[in-house]
């Protein structure tokens, strides 16, 4: 069991990253941006239907009352078989490039090429090796960066349905289990959403530090106001800022790694830089439910989480200027 879990623990740490770099053959620089939200909003969609799913498919398994075989076995059987069955397109379809591409015809493929050779040619984003990329400073700051928006995301997303519980002993009020949890659900709602206009905004500039930056700042500014709100409206709509600040700052950021790197050190410096912003999925949680524990209140965390978004958004203009500096050497 352990090392089933270990291996699966390893295909995941590596489907994202393949996701980011295919993205970066596949899209300019203008798409990316929308692209990646797009990706994150199905991941968002994921997580709110998957324990649900998950939840029938156990209480389907215990049912079936099959010796040595309880519900929770039952429900790795049938995600294992969707995977399977998932690979099979997969397979046939997820190619790395247009030109391995099969539904395209050849004067296709050489015109799809020649749109996203002019945009590398543009970018001038010379490949460099894995060990380069491990070696050079640049991906690890830009990995603190991403960890601080990751690390809003999961705060969000781990501690939002127990604030919504709590509103019935802080601010009297009576939801169902059902209500509770579409409340709850808000935040991260808003966030995709802004998510979604952002990408648009930085397909058209063509740069998405600015606005990863600001968010994160009004992430920031919605973690002080979430700590004197005075009712669920005011909690939720500071909720939402924060929730915004992760979803719009983690997908904006990761465009700016594929205007520093490129061919497999672009996919290196994307494996690190989302491995950082993973390790807030335990950092996050852990902290603010050790500060809550410590000071008996949530607000701890949550000021805490606001200089974290200041950190991250100064990490991010930073890490902007040092790209456009990049760039402009190799115009010269």
């Amino acid at each position: 069991m352990l090392l089933g879990r270990f291996l699966l623990g390893v295909a995941e740490a590596g489907f994202t990253p393949a996701v980011y770099y295919l993205f970066s053959k596949w899209f300019i620089r203008a798409y990316r941006p929308l692209v990646l939200v797009i990706y994150s909003a199905l991941l968002g969609v994921s997580s709110v239907l998957g324990p649900t799913l998950a939840g029938f498919l156990v209480e389907g398994g215990d049912n079936l009352d099959i010796a040595s075989f309880p519900g929770w076995r039952f429900l790795l059987l049938i995600l294992g078989i969707f995977a399977l069955i998932a690979a099979i397109p997969a397979r046939l379809f997820i190619v790395e490039s247009p030109a391995e591409a099969p539904w395209l015809t050849s004067l296709e493929k050489d015109r799809y090429q020649a749109i996203l050779d002019a945009d590398a040619e543009r970018a001038n984003v010379p490949s460099v090796s894995s060990w380069q990329v491990i070696r050079d400073w640049r991906p690890w700051v830009m990995g603190i960066g991403f960890f601080s928006m990751f690390y809003a995301t999961y705060t969000i997303t781990v501690w939002a349905p127990t604030i919504v519980f709590g509103f019935q002993q802080q601010f009297d009020t009576h939801f169902t289990t059902l209500q509770a949890s579409l409340i709850a659900g808000i935040p991260m709602l808003f966030g995709v959403l802004c998510a979604f206009a952002a990408a648009l905004l930085a397909g058209r500039t063509g740069r998405s530090a600015p606005l990863a930056a600001a968010a994160a700042l009004i992430g920031a500014a919605g973690c002080v106001s979430t700590t004197f709100a005075t009712g669920p409206f005011s909690t939720i709509a500071s909720l939402s800022m924060v929730a915004l600040a992760g979803q719009v700052g983690a997908n904006l950021f990761i465009p700016i790694v594929t205007r520093v790197f490129a061919g497999s050190g672009a996919y290196a410096a994307i494996a690190l830089v989302n491995s950082m912003g993973a390790f807030a999925g335990f950092v996050s949680p852990t902290v603010t439910g050790w500060l809550a524990d410590l000071t008996s209140n949530q607000n701890s965390g949550f000021y805490v989480m606001s200089i974290v978004l200041v950190i991250g958004a100064g990490i991010t203009v930073f890490t902007e200027q040092r790209a456009r500096e990049v760039e402009r050497s190799r115009i010269r």
